[in-house]
C-alpha cells in the first residue's frame, strides 16, 4: 500500500480501475510507475491465493505466457506475490472482447470471421511450437484492439506439454476451460493437445459466423456432452449465404476426431489465407509435388518447414467419421486452372478499365452539374468511389441543409459548422468546406463547414454545461427565438444539462436561425454493482432503476444459497452499455449426481462417462487379476460406488485389472506321525506331617 492509501502491487503497479472478474482471479487497470505506461494486473482471488496447487498453477502461467512474444497475444511482464495473493502484470490492450463485438453486432461479415481465425491460428501456432497449450480458447479471451489487431489473452489454464509438465496438476480426466468450448477430448477428461485449440477456434469461428455458439444446455455438463455426441446445426441452416469454403473450414476445425482436423494452426493459417485470396484449395494430386518444391526450396536456404502445405479438405464434402457434413469443395488442375486464371485476368483488366473510364465520367458529370446549379448535386445520387475511399464533393455555393444532407448521404461526419458574416450574399449559404473537394476520405471522417450569417447575426453564447433552463434564458436574452431541443444520452454531463450546441458558441447566427441544444437524458453506459448474495428481487429492481434489462440464470453453488444472486454477466464493476441485457446468475445450490457404474469399462471410457457426469477422475490404481480374466485392462473397482448421490466435480478413483502369474499350489506331502503320548506319571500320596511333641508345663 502507498502513503496515500492507493493500492500498489510490487512497488509500482498502482491500481487505479477493476476491468473484470474471472473465476480465480480480477483484473484492474494500472499504471507501471516505473516505465510510466498501463498495465493490467491479474489478481489471485485469496481463497485461490491459500490453495498451492492453485498458486502452482498460477505460476505457471506466468512462465508460460511471459514466453510468449508474439503480435497477436496479450503479453506477460512480471508476477509476484503481494501479502496474501499473487498477481501477474500483462499488457493493457484498449479494446473490446470478440464475446462483446458479436453480442453488440451479431454475426460478422466471412472476409472479417477470415480475418480473425487468421490471427487467432497465429497466436495458437506459435504457442504450440512452445509446447504451449491454451485449453480455453473462447471468444471471451480474444481482444480485438482499437486498431483492429486480434490479441489472444488468458493463457490462464495453458499447461506445458513438454516433459517438464507435472503430472500431479494436469491429468487424464482432470476437465478444465469452458463448456461452451470445449473440444470432445476435453469433455472426456482425456489428454489434450494443440488440436483441442483448433477445435475451440472452430466453435468461435462458427460463434463468429451465426452469432451464437454450436451447442447450448441447462448446465456445463450438458453443453459438454453434446460436444462428444451430437452434431452442430450446418452454418447455412442458420444464416445463408457464409462462402462454403469458410464453412468447410469451420466443420473441419469442428471435426470430432483430431486426426480429421488441421494438423496445425499453420496449416489452418494457409487455408485462411487462401479463402481471402479468392484462391481454391489444393487439389490433393498436386500437394506431393507442391510439398516436394516447397522442401527443396527451404533446403537451399538450410531452413526447415514443418507443414508447409494445408491439410486439404475433403473433395468428396463429406467427413470420414465424425463431425458435420462439409459444403462441396471445388478443386481443379493447375494446367486448367492457369489457363482460366490467364483469361479472367484478361476479362478483370478490360472490366476495370472501363469501370475507371465511367467512374472519370460520373464525376466530372457530378462537377459540372454541381457548379451549374448546386442545388441538383442534392438530388444525384451518384458517389465516385476510388480503391483508397470516397472523394469528398463540393458543397460550397449550397444552402446549409443541402450541405449536411449530401455529406451524410456520401457516409460522412459533419464537423465544426462556424459562421462568417457577408452582406453579399443570402444567409445560411455554404463559404468554404475542409477537407476540399476531389479529397478522397474513408467513410465516417470529418467534414467542417463555413456559413454566411447576415449583418444582423448575433454571437452565440456559449450554453454547453448550463441545465435546459438555464441555456432557453441565455438564448432568449441574446434574442434568439428558434430553439430545437434534443435528447441525447451521454456518460459526460447529468440528465438536464445541455451537453452540445449547435451551431457552436462563437459563432453568429441571426435572431431567427435556429438552434439546436442535445440535452443529457441518462447514461450510455453504467458500473455493474456488485450483487453477490442478495435476492433475485433486489438485483433486479437495482439494475433495472439504472436502466438495464435482465435475465435470468441459474447455476449450481457450493458457496451460495439458493436464490441468492452468484454473480453476473458482464461481471460486477464492469462499464456496460445500458442497451445491453445484464444476465443475473442464480444458485441453485450445490448439486448431487448419481455416480455411474463404469465397471467392465476401458479407462477411456469409464473417464468420459465419468467426466460427463461432473465427476474428476483420480490417478488410475492396479488391481491383479488372473492373467485368464476377461477385466484385464479394464475396470474392476470404483469409489465411490455406482449408485451413490454425490456433488458433481468429486473425485473418482477407479482400479484397472492388471494380470499376475497364478501362485502354483504346493505339492502334498505324508502328514508326520504325531509322538505318542508320554504316559503321566503315577501320583504319590503325601507323607503325612509328624505331630508336634508336647511341652512339659513347668
Amino acid at each position: 500500500m502507498s502513503e496515500q492509501g492507493s493500492i500498489v502491487f510490487g512497488g509500482r503497479y498502482e491500481l487505479k480501475k477493476r476491468l473484470a472478474r474471472g473465476g480465480m482471479a480480477e483484473v484492474f487497470l494500472a499504471e507501471d510507475q516505473l516505465l510510466g505506461r498501463p498495465v493490467a494486473v491479474k489478481v489471485l482471488f485469496p481463497e485461490f491465493a491459500a490453495d498451492p496447487s492453485f498458486v502452482e498453477r498460477f505460476r505457471r502461467e506466468a512462465q508460460a505466457a511471459a514466453n510468449l512474444s508474439h503480435p497477436n497475444i496479450v503479453g506477460v511482464y512480471d508476477w509476484g506475490r503481494e501479502e496474501s495473493t499473487y498477481y501477474i502484470v500483462m499488457e493493457y490492450v484498449e479494446g473490446r472482447s470478440l464475446s462483446q463485438v458479436i453480442r453488440k453486432e451479431g454475426p460478422l461479415p466471412a472476409p472479417r470471421v477470415a480475418e480473425i481465425a487468421e490471427g487467432i491460428a497465429s497466436a495458437l501456432g506459435f504457442a504450440h511450437k512452445g509446447d504451449v497449450v491454451h485449453r480455453d480458447m473462447k471468444s471471451g479471451n480474444v481482444i480485438i484492439s482499437e486498431n483492429g489487431q486480434v490479441k489472444v489473452a488468458d493463457f490462464g489454464i495453458a499447461t506445458a506439454i513438454s516433459g517438464n509438465t507435472d503430472a500431479n496438476l494436469t491429468q487424464t480426466g482432470a476437465v478444465m476451460g469452458t463448456a461452451t468450448y470445449f473440444s470432445p477430448e476435453q469433455a472426456q477428461g482425456l489428454t489434450v493437445d494443440g488440436r483441442s485449440d483448433l477445435y475451440s477456434l472452430g466453435v468461435v469461428m462458427y460463434e463468429m459466423l451465426t452469432g451464437t455458439p454450436p451447442f447450448t444446455g441447462d448446465s456445463s455438463i450438458s453443453i459438454a456432452y453434446k460436444h462428444v455426441q451430437e452434431q452442430p446445426e450446418l452454418i447455412s441452416e442458420k444464416r445463408p449465404g457464409v462462402p462454403e469454403a469458410l464453412q468447410a473450414i469451420t466443420a473441419k476445425l469442428m471435426n470430432k476426431d483430431p486426426d480429421k482436423r488441421y494438423s496445425s494452426a499453420a496449416d489452418l493459417q494457409i487455408d485462411l489465407q487462401r479463402f481471402q485470396s479468392g484462391r481454391l484449395t489444393l487439389e490433393p494430386e498436386n500437394i506431393e509435388q507442391v510439398s516436394e518444391a516447397i522442401s527443396e526450396i527451404s533446403a537451399e536456404f538450410d531452413t526447415t518447414l514443418i507443414n508447409p502445405v494445408a491439410t486439404p479438405l475433403d473433395p468428396k464434402g463429406i467427413p470420414e467419421s465424425g463431425g458435420p457434413p462439409y459444403p462441396p469443395q471445388y478443386f481443379e488442375p493447375y494446367e486448367r486452372h492457369d489457363r482460366r486464371i490467364w483469361l479472367w485476368g484478361i476479362l478483370t483488366l478490360g472490366l476495370l478499365g472501363a469501370l475507371i473510364a465511367l467512374i472519370i465520367l460520373l464525376v466530372n458529370f457530378v462537377n459540372d452539374t454541381t457548379k451549374s446549379d448546386p442545388q441538383q448535386s442534392v438530388i444525384s445520387d451518384v458517389q465516385a468511389v476510388s480503391d483508397t475511399g470516397i472523394i469528398v464533393p463540393l458543397v460550397v455555393d449550397l444552402d446549409r441543409t443541402q450541405a449536411i444532407e449530401l455529406l451524410q448521404a456520401r457516409g460522412f461526419v459533419i464537423g465544426r459548422i462556424t459562421t462568417e458574416v457577408r452582406e453579399d450574399i443570402p444567409s445560411d449559404r455554404v463559404l468554404s468546406q475542409n477537407p476540399s473537394q476531389g479529397i478522397e476520405l474513408e467513410p465516417g471522417q470529418t467534414i467542417d463547414i463555413i456559413v454566411s450569417v447576415g449583418p444582423d447575426a448575433i454571437l452565440l453564447p456559449i450554453v454547453v454545461g448550463l441545465t435546459q433552463e438555464e441555456a432557453l434564458n441565455a438564448l432568449t436574452n441574446q434574442g434568439f427565438v428558434n430553439v430545437e431541443i434534443k435528447k441525447l444520452k451521454t456518460n459526460e454531463y447529468d440528465v438536464g444539462v445541455v451537453a452540445e450546441q449547435e451551431p457552436e458558441a462563437n459563432s453568429r447566427l441571426e435572431p431567427s436561425g435556429v438552434i439546436t441544444l442535445q440535452v443529457a437524458d441518462g447514461r450510455i453506459s453504467d458500473e455493474i454493482p456488485i450483487l453477490i448474495g442478495q435476492t433475485l428481487t433486489l438485483a433486479q429492481d437495482e439494475l433495472e432503476s439504472k436502466g438495464w434489462i435482465t435475465t435470468v440464470e441459474e447455476i449450481e453453488s457450493e458457496t451460495i444459497e439458493e436464490g441468492r444472486v452468484v454473480g453476473t454477466d458482464p461481471a460486477s464493476g464492469t462499464d456496460h452499455d445500458l442497451d445491453e441485457p445484464v444476465v443475473i446468475q442464480v444458485s441453485t445450490g450445490p448439486s448431487t449426481v448419481e455416480i455411474p457404474l463404469v465397471i467392465g469399462e476401458s479407462p477411456a471410457i469409464a473417464a468420459g462417462i465419468l467426466a460427463s457426469s461432473g465427476f474428476m477422475v483420480a490417478p488410475q490404481e492396479e488391481c491383479p487379476v488372473d492373467l485368464e480374466d476377461p477385466n484385464v485392462g479394464l475396470v474392476v473397482s470404483q469409489s465411490p460406488e455406482a449408485g451413490e448421490l454425490a456433488e458433481a466435480g468429486i473425485t473418482i478413483t477407479i482400479c484397472i485389472g492388471v494380470a499376475t502369474e497364478p501362485t502354483p499350489e504346493p505339492t502334498p506331502t505324508e502328514p508326520e506321525p504325531e509322538p505318542e503320548p508320554e504316559p503321566e506319571p503315577t501320583p504319590v500320596e503325601p507323607e503325612p506331617e509328624p505331630e508336634p511333641t508336647p511341652t512339659p508345663s513347668e
